[in-house]
């Protein structure tokens, strides 16, 4: 049950190639305030591969890193508590990979339940955004 909860180093997208792509034409935007995703599925070898996500949090609206990282923090949380909901919801993407980058939109730190509750909200748009083209 606790690796259902991690967020591991597999999960991380580290890679400054696949950052590239996500951002530039290969990938796919949404907007669900407090967020916004920018996503990309491609074909994987693995049957069932983990989503790679990257959180983002702009330097311009946060000038210091104790309250862009603390962000991100929360952001981390709020997708490890809701990882094993969300990972059931993406069953239809066998031998395809998620990359994945949500992005922090608002100029200042919310409280942790507006927070969790513009992830969840933000997190449902984005699954019937990545199922759509499935169907």
């Amino acid at each position: 049950m606790k690796e259902i909860y991690s967020f591991s180093k597999e999960e991380k997208l580290c890679s400054k190639i696949d950052i590239d792509n996500l951002f530039k034409t290969k990938g796919r935007n949404l907007a669900s305030y407090p967020f916004f995703f920018n996503f990309r599925i491609i074909d994987s070898e693995q049957k069932q591969p983990l989503p790679k996500l990257v959180f983002l949090v702009s330097k311009r609206k946060f000038k210091k890193a104790v309250d862009r990282n603390r962000v991100k923090r929360m952001c981390r949380e709020l997708y490890r508590l809701r990882k094993p909901l969300f990972l059931k919801d993406l069953d239809l993407l066998e031998n395809k990979e998620l990359h994945l980058c949500i992005g922090y939109m608002p100029n200042e730190i919310l409280e942790y339940t507006k927070l969790q509750k513009g992830f969840y909200k933000a997190l449902k748009v984005l699954i019937n955004e990545i199922k759509k083209p499935l169907s």
